[in-house]
């Protein structure tokens, strides 16, 4: 008999692992270039989490160099209490891979990241 060839579709089922999705939300103060490039830097990072929300951070740029990363608690959701930003890696991890991103657009100014972690 004939054999038909089954389509093998091409997608492929999202693997779910304990590992967190990091969502870029927006960057307000931002242009395209140094956004598009930011999105990319944070792509990277890889984080074993189970808070999922919207984690906001205040972002101080000088000459293209993140000077300053400050958590912003009270706008986060949920909100993220003192003690556990204190001691949280994930916070940690995203605020020295902030610090390391360069603008390779010029940029000097104050940005406000948002980013969306999709924990397990």
């Amino acid at each position: 008999g004939l054999f038909k060839k089954r389509a093998v579709s091409q997608t492929k089922e999202a693997k779910i692992t304990s590992e967190s999705t990091i969502e870029f939300v927006s960057a307000e103060g931002l242009d395209a270039t140094n956004l598009v490039n930011l999105n990319k830097h944070l792509q990277q990072i890889n984080l074993s989490s189970n808070y999922t929300g919207e984690i906001l951070f205040k972002l101080t740029i000088d000459k293209n160099r993140v000077r300053q990363v400050i958590l912003d608690q009270n706008n986060s959701n949920p909100k993220i209490s003192v003690s556990l930003a204190g001691k949280n890696v994930i916070i940690e991890v995203l605020k020295i891979s902030l610090l390391k991103w360069i603008a390779p657009q010029s940029f000097t100014g104050k940005v406000i990241v948002t980013l969306r972690l999709l924990g397990n």
